[in-house]
């Protein structure tokens, strides 16, 4: 999906850059200003228009390298996940199983870190003492 995000993206871009060094060269050859304004005219200046295109070229380019590189530190979790509705473990094959927290680190980025949610501190508070901390969900 990234890859076609980017292809899209760059297209556009292309397109985008295209359809500017176009408008500059009629510009350049149909003096627009003369035409549609009565603006005085201007003799073609060809090393002008070539350094417009050059300058436009290098702008496509760095920004192609520069979303390019963006691009490459996205990472995107899409598609179906076959998760445990109780320990809410992520089926990775048809034998095995990992902790959420392990799979999304795994395809992704993103680091967790552990705190309570205001409705299972009562419940650890009560609990702990009794089950020895442990989790509703892993009681057989």
């Amino acid at each position: 999906m990234r890859d076609r995000l980017l292809r899209i993206y760059s297209y556009g871009l292309m397109l985008g850059c295209v359809l500017v060094v176009i408008i500059i060269w009629i510009n350049e050859i149909l003096d627009l200003p003369h035409l549609l304004l009565n603006a005085p005219a201007t003799p073609i200046n060809w090393q002008e228009c070539l350094i417009e295109t050059f300058s436009i070229a290098i702008i496509y380019g760095l920004n192609a390298i520069f979303t390019n590189y963006l691009f490459e530190k996205i990472k995107l979790l899409d598609g179906l996940l076959p998760i445990c509705s109780v320990c809410k473990k992520i089926r990775i094959s048809s034998s095995k199983w990992m902790p959420i927290e392990d799979y999304i680190h795994q395809n992704s980025e993103v680091h967790f870190s552990q705190k309570l949610c205001p409705e299972c501190k009562p419940w650890l508070n009560n609990n702990m003492i009794k089950s020895e901390g442990e989790l509703p969900h892993e009681r057989k």
